[in-house]
């Protein structure tokens, strides 16, 4: 049920009805309803579609499982068009996490007040998974 449960709670956050999330993903409003009762599985082409219109991790959306947020593919599509060339971690930061790696290296090129907004939304991000993670334990329990 946590494909179901992903789908109902992106589509409520994001405030759209079932018709305007269909019709953002170009599936019928029935697709939608079966989803949310777990009547059907996510095709790869939507899961992926999803996934990266909210910027979430496919792993969160088809299982459950890890961030709900994909900082590494976020980041690695910002460095994109960042003039950020060689990763390295200032601060002698060691981790093999590539979520933190990715991020540090994109801030090592932004001015300041962007590694500002960076360090909210990260600490937003941990508020978000930490309301997630409670709103999965509320359902196990």
């Amino acid at each position: 049920m946590e494909q179901a449960e992903n789908i109902r709670f992106l589509r409520k956050r994001g405030q759209f009805t079932q018709k305007d999330f269909a019709d953002l993903f170009n599936v019928k409003r029935a697709h939608i309803l079966d989803l949310e009762r777990g009547k059907v599985k996510l095709s790869q082409d939507l899961a992926l579609n999803i996934a990266e219109y909210f910027g979430i991790s496919l792993i969160w959306l088809l299982y459950g499982k890890g961030s709900m947020y994909d900082c590494a593919a976020a980041a690695e599509k910002a460095l994109e068009s960042s003039n950020v060339s060689e990763p390295s971690i200032p601060y002698n930061i060691e981790t093999d996490d590539p979520d933190i790696r990715a991020v540090v290296r994109l801030m090592e090129g932004l001015p300041e007040e962007k590694k500002k907004s960076i360090l909210e939304f990260c600490k937003d991000k941990k508020l978000l998974d930490d309301l997630q993670k409670e709103r999965m334990n509320k359902g196990a329990g």
